[in-house]
């Protein structure tokens, strides 16, 4: 994925969903929009104030979309580190 979302046009992903999940998909077509909630459940260490990628003054980590951060959610099906 670019990392800025304006170079992603016409990029596609994939999200691959486990066979016990899939009954929780029904009726999802009925919807334009999706919100996808994951973790970056390898990412390692992080910093709390990060410079973001093409700028020059730190900002919380929450404030920008960097991918080093700290999550406690865990991806179903995903063994811990």
């Amino acid at each position: 994925m670019p990392i800025q979302p304006n170079w992603a046009r016409g990029i596609r992903e994939t999200v691959e969903i486990f066979p016990e999940y899939a009954a929780g998909l029904l009726d999802l077509d009925g919807f334009s929009r999706v919100i996808l909630i994951y973790a970056f459940h390898r990412s390692g260490s992080y910093d709390l104030k990060i410079i973001p990628f093409l700028d020059t003054t730190a900002k919380g980590v929450f404030a920008t979309r960097a991918p080093k951060r700290p999550n406690p959610i865990r991806a179903l099906g995903c063994p811990p580190d």
